[in-house]
Parts: C-alpha cells; structure tokens; sequence
C-alpha cells in the first residue's frame, strides 16, 4: 500500500503544464500517420528483419548440435574483436 501511495503523489507531484504538452504531443502524433502509415512502417521493419536473418544468421537445419555449436564458435572467433 505504500508504495502506490507513493506512486500516485508522484504523478500529481508533475505540473499541469507538463501534462497537457505530454497530450497534445500525443494527439499530433496520432494524427501524423494513418493506419495505412502504420502498416507501411510494419511492413518495412519486417522487410528489414528477413533481410538481416538472410544475411547474418546461418542455416542450422537437419546439422546436430554439435555441429551447430561449431558453426557459431566458428563465427565467434572469426569476428575482429571490438577496441
């Protein structure tokens, strides 16, 4: 119980001022960008997501374990390492 006492007091502790920029700057922001926006956004990062696991992740299927391990011990120790 303490501690949400304490909690709420903090949230009123912030000046009014402060609130209502926090919800105007909401406000625009969800008038910036439509659904369709969202969905673009959405669809670029997971483009972006297919290409890296393409490109820097190595394929493990039907190896055993072992030699999974090997294929990323491989790629550990062949890494520069960082200054």
């Amino acid at each position: 119980m303490f501690i949400l006492s304490l909690s709420g007091k903090k949230r009123w502790a912030k000046p009014l001022g402060s609130r209502w920029q926090q919800r105007s700057a909401h406000g625009s922001a969800h008038d910036a960008i439509s659904l369709a926006g969202v969905m673009v956004v959405f669809a670029g990062l997971c483009a972006l997501a297919i290409v890296f696991v393409w490109k820097f992740l190595p394929e493990t299927k039907n190896l055993p374990v072992e030699e999974i391990v090997r294929v990323f011990e491989h790629q550990q120790t062949s890494m520069p390492e960082a200054a």
